[in-house]
């Protein structure tokens, strides 16, 4: 995995892959989520907003 973070309330994990998706791993209840590329093809570095309700990402597109 790549760069990981915790959410402020410690309940979620924000997580990169080598590939480039983005995971957000649900501590409590033992689930994961993949979010959307939207137009970014790669997303490295998730960070949470201080109120843990955003995640920032290092993103790449196609070609670029």
């Amino acid at each position: 995995m790549g760069a990981d973070l915790l959410r402020p309330d410690l309940e979620r994990l924000a997580t990169s892959t080598s590939d480039g998706f983005l995971w957000i791993y649900d501590l409590d209840r033992g689930t994961r989520s993949r979010l959307p590329q939207g137009a970014v093809a790669a997303h490295f570095n998730p960070r949470w907003s201080p109120d843990g309700e955003l995640i920032v990402s290092t993103g790449a597109t196609e070609g670029g």
